[in-house]
């Protein structure tokens, strides 16, 4: 929990939500690899946070993980609202989670890079990006576009930085207005409309990936168990339907081809109701996926569906920034939080198409950029209704 310190004996409980210092209180009593501390998550010096601890009864990992950090929010917000004289920004620290029984015996974890990850990751990319493609000009030849990445890269640099919530959700919104600007005065309309699109596609293409993650998670555990028990039998017909055994590594990494995946998901489901009754939740998740996959209809709205969650939610942040503006939205809540990683999120990956679109497709203005992104969500739906779930294979 970033910014929030306590004694080394710091060791309360809220209801189901307990803070404690790892120092002196130990919750893992048994790791799935013996050489992992996982209650660390990865910082073992003088200067180590609190962990948030919350119980709850699991039946959807990914569900509970939710709620478990909405939980641990609202014990946040209640001590935040008792003590007024904190100086430093406190944080739900989500990218590294672990799962526990009742015994303390470690059950899986989360790992998963967040937008900051991603901010920062990428931070490096775009002052690449700015020093190859700029490096011949002077600012005063620079095109509008030009211009409108630059200052989007410094609005959503101000955003990052921002300890205030509000702020960042500000500061990013400005990021997008001003790339959206298209000399019409058209700005926020363009942000529902063309924003949204893009947005559509990744969370489609996520979609699938999330699925197939929790499918992911169950063969790290039969790894974990084979160790223990010596018993390869399972985890060899999981790799066997994921061609997991034939495939080659990526950078030292393992690379799971999706393909697979989708091609086989009539086995995998065949095998998760014979082999892996805890797991009942995933088999209906995946029947329903497969139920996705089978009709080009189904998959086609599925893009359309997520086209429209991203424009309410899009609608919903200009409304909290229209708030703060007027100054009439000055606390900060959990809400607020999940908004400010989605719009985020948003500001991220249109400076993303507005750089590739530049760059690859030397498109000299706004207008033609927006077009190009009509084009691609166009060319998806049009691609869906031919190819059907094929036009996934090589994500």
């Amino acid at each position: 929990m970033k910014g929030f310190k306590g004694a080394e004996d710091l060791n309360i409980q809220f209801g189901n939500v307990r803070i404690y210092n790892p120092k002196t209180t130990k919750l893992i009593k048994k790791y799935l690899l013996d050489f992992d501390d996982y209650e660390y998550f990865g910082s073992k010096n003088d200067d180590i946070h609190c962990n948030g601890a919350v119980t709850l009864d699991v039946i959807d990992s990914e569900q509970s993980k939710q709620e478990a950090i909405s939980n641990l929010n609202q014990v946040l917000s209640f001590i935040l609202s008792n003590q007024m004289d904190i100086k430093y920004p406190i944080k739900i620290e989500t990218r590294s989670i672990s799962i526990i029984d009742e015994n303390g015996i470690q059950k899986g974890s989360f790992n998963e890079i967040t937008e900051d990850d991603y901010n920062f990751e990428e931070s490096s990319e775009h002052i690449k990006f700015i020093y190859n493609f700029y490096q011949s000009k002077i600012i005063s030849e620079l095109n509008s576009v030009d211009k409108q990445i630059i200052e989007s890269l410094n609005w959503k640099k101000k955003a990052v930085e921002s300890f205030n919530v509000n702020e960042k959700i500000l500061w990013f919104w400005v990021s997008l207005e001003n790339l959206m600007n298209d000399g019409n005065n058209k700005s926020s309309e363009n942000i529902f409309y063309y924003v949204s699109k893009y947005l559509a596609i990744y969370q489609f293409y996520k979609f699938v990936w999330k699925h197939y993650g929790k499918l992911i998670d169950i063969r790290k555990q039969l790894v974990y168990n084979s160790f223990s028990t010596n018993d390869h039998k399972d985890l060899k017909e999981l790799d066997s339907i994921l061609r997991l055994d034939e495939i080659n590594t990526k950078n030292n990494l393992l690379v799971y081809p999706l393909k697979e995946f989708i091609k086989n998901i009539d086995l995998i489901i065949d095998l998760i109701k014979a082999k892996f009754e805890k797991e009942e939740l995933l088999y209906y998740q995946l029947d329903y996926l497969r139920s996705i996959f089978n009709n080009p209809d189904t998959l086609k709205k599925l893009l359309v569906d997520f086209e429209n969650i991203s424009k309410e939610k899009l609608l919903y942040v200009y409304r909290i920034r229209n708030k703060i503006v007027h100054n009439a939205n000055t606390e900060e809540n959990t809400l607020s939080e999940y908004y400010s990683d989605f719009i985020s999120q948003a500001s991220r990956l249109t400076i993303i198409q507005f750089m590739t679109k530049r760059q690859n497709k030397n498109l000299k203005t706004t207008e033609s950029i927006l077009n190009d992104i009509l084009y691609d969500f166009n060319k998806l739906k049009l691609d869906i209704e031919i190819q059907g779930i094929t036009v996934l294979y090589e994500q």
